[in-house]
């Protein structure tokens, strides 16, 4: 065997989260907006798993009959403070395809599952 210098591999780990506002000024609003004209958005996910390091890929297409008007997805990331001085990142994977109505009054948040 050979011995280690290190008891440890450091990795690092980002996300990234994507938000868009469909105001005025949107593309994707303006496509939403004429129903004659069909459009398809495609969100290209590629990364590295945190164990393995092995290649990750993923693809998600998302056609107009896909967009909920007046929702937003449930945010599946939630700091947890486990001490006074300490918090870890959770990730809830069971919100990965839940959305949420957003009332524009206060966006209260009414959450509800979506099946894909």
């Amino acid at each position: 065997p050979v011995a280690l210098v290190t008891d440890s591999i450091p990795s690092m780990a980002l996300m990234l989260k994507f938000t868009h506002r469909l105001d005025e000024t949107s593309e994707i609003r303006k496509l939403l907006m004429e129903s004659d004209q069909d459009f398809r958005l495609t969100a290209t996910i590629s990364g590295a798993d945190a164990c393995t390091l092995n290649p990750i890929y993923d693809i998600k297409r998302y056609d107009r009959k896909d967009i909920v008007r007046d929702h937003r997805f449930v945010d599946m990331i939630e700091r947890v403070h486990i001490s006074e001085t300490e918090s870890q990142v959770h990730i809830d994977i069971n919100k990965l395809n839940q959305i949420a109505t957003i009332d524009d009054q206060n966006e209260k948040l009414e959450s509800k599952q979506i099946n894909k």
